[in-house]
């Protein structure tokens, strides 16, 4: 395997990172969190139409055009799920800078750092994805629909019968 192909995954993982977090004190609070709400729009619209349009269906629903080199609503779901991990990566920089900077040290440090580590969690996976996406395969539909790690703690899910 090629040196060059083993540092090129973590440090485009760090850079989706690094970049929005070192942009958001130079912009200023006003333009980042314009910056970061649009952001978080684009991920709800992403999240929205993996969930409700393409997860799942054999055929192309009207509207969308199919991803270069491929067909199928699972793959374009795939490109899609890409992209919104890689905004939760910079989201998630952004909002680390915003507590490190506005909380007491003694909680805003710990705060960054675990943001950064989810962060970076996150910019990973968006680079996994994206290299399954740019092969031309795609990722199963409990993969596309699946919450977020945290989510999935969060929330009780019942059992298929609908029984407690």
């Amino acid at each position: 395997m090629d040196r060059s192909a083993l540092l090129r995954a973590p440090l485009a993982a760090a850079s989706l990172v690094a970049v929005p977090a070192l942009a958001a004190p130079l912009l200023g609070p006003a333009p980042s969190g314009v910056l970061a709400l649009a952001g978080l729009l684009r991920v709800l619209w992403l999240e929205e139409n993996i969930h409700h349009d393409l997860a799942g269906r054999s055929r192309m629903p009207a509207g969308y055009r199919p991803p270069a080199g491929g067909r199928g609503a699972n793959r374009l779901a795939t490109a899609m799920r890409a992209e919104a991990l890689a905004w939760w990566a910079a989201l998630l920089a952004v909002a680390a800078v915003w507590l490190g900077q506005g909380l007491p040290p003694l909680l805003g440090a710990p705060a960054a750092v675990a943001l950064t580590l989810l962060a970076l969690r996150r910019a990973e996976a968006a680079l996994s994805v994206r290299a399954v996406a740019r092969s031309g395969g795609r990722l199963p539909v409990e993969a596309l629909t699946a919450p977020a790690s945290l989510a999935r703690a969060a929330v009780r899910r019942l059992p298929p019968d609908g029984r407690r």
